[in-house]
């Protein structure tokens, strides 16, 4: 699913071409990092109520999928009680 025209996305994908490949990982940093905020600002709004621990286990759960939120979160209990 996407809002960009074929047109659009065939140009943002020349675009990215032209870089060098510093500029395209800071490129690529710069996307992820909106979208982690993204998802923070959705979790606290659909979850006003929700503590910093919740929010971060929600978020966890959206950015890396159910299954391996599950793991890091057994882990992280594991190492820090």
């Amino acid at each position: 699913m996407t809002d960009t025209s074929a047109k659009a996305a065939q140009m943002q994908i020349e675009a990215l071409r032209r870089m060098t490949p510093g500029k395209r990982l800071s490129v690529a940093l710069g996307w992820s990092q909106t979208l982690r905020t993204l998802i923070l600002q959705q979790v606290r709004q659909e979850k006003p109520e929700a503590s910093e621990q919740e929010v971060r286990a929600l978020f966890a759960i959206r950015w890396l999928g159910p299954e391996l939120a599950a793991k890091v979160a057994a882990h992280a209990i594991k190492v820090h009680g």
